[in-house]
Formats: structure tokens, sequence, C-alpha cells
């Protein structure tokens, strides 16, 4: 039975990978691990540590569809609750968390969503 997406978000975030009916952290080609919606990729950890969501909504990057933007909203919701709850504990390795979104047609942009300790 697949996991619900909240538990395969909070799989991405703890950097293990899991399955979903409609989401799924995975690694790419890349060996970077990768939250997908469907097949697009809404998230990815980077080599240098960084969390880096993509904002798939209609006032950001644009609404691919709905459940997408429903995954994107619950994604930047956990991954802000998360990043205050790593902050506190022992032993946690810092990393930035940064919602990625467009400006404009020719300008993409980075906001801080959250900084664990």
């Amino acid at each position: 039975m697949p996991a619900n997406n909240e538990s395969v978000i909070l799989s991405f975030l703890t950097r293990t990978p899991c399955n979903g009916s409609n989401l799924k952290a995975a690694y790419n080609e890349e060996g970077e691990l990768c939250l997908y919606s469907y097949r697009l990729p809404i998230a990815r950890i980077t080599d240098a540590d960084e969390y880096l969501l993509y904002d798939y909504r209609a006032a950001a990057l644009g609404c691919v569809s709905v459940t997408t933007s429903q995954h994107v909203g619950k994604l930047h919701r956990l991954a802000e609750k998360w990043a205050g709850y790593e902050r506190y504990k022992d032993g946690i390795a810092p990393y930035s968390i940064w919602s990625v979104y467009q400006l404009d047609r020719d300008t993409v942009s980075k906001e801080l969503v959250g900084y664990t300790r």
C-alpha cells in the first residue's frame, strides 16, 4: 500500500526514498533525492545540502495541476514546520530550505523558507 502524502514529504525531508500514489521521493540520474508530483520534480536536495522547493502554484512558477499545487502547498507547510523542529535538535547538520519561484518571464528567485540549526 502506498504511503500517504504527508509521509512521503516527511521521508523526503529526512532524506529517505518513499513512494505514495501520486507523490514519491526518489533519486534522480545525478544522485540527488527529489520529490516528484506525478513525474514533475517539485523539490530536490542539492550537492550543497540545500533543499530547493519548486513553487508550482498559480502565484509563483505557475499551476501545473490542482493536485500538484496541493502537493506543493503541503510541502511548503511541512518543510517550514520541520525546519523549526530540527533547528532545536542536537547533532543535526545545518540545511537551508528555499522556495524557488518566478518573478516574471525571465527572472527566477529564491526565498528562505526555513533553516535547520
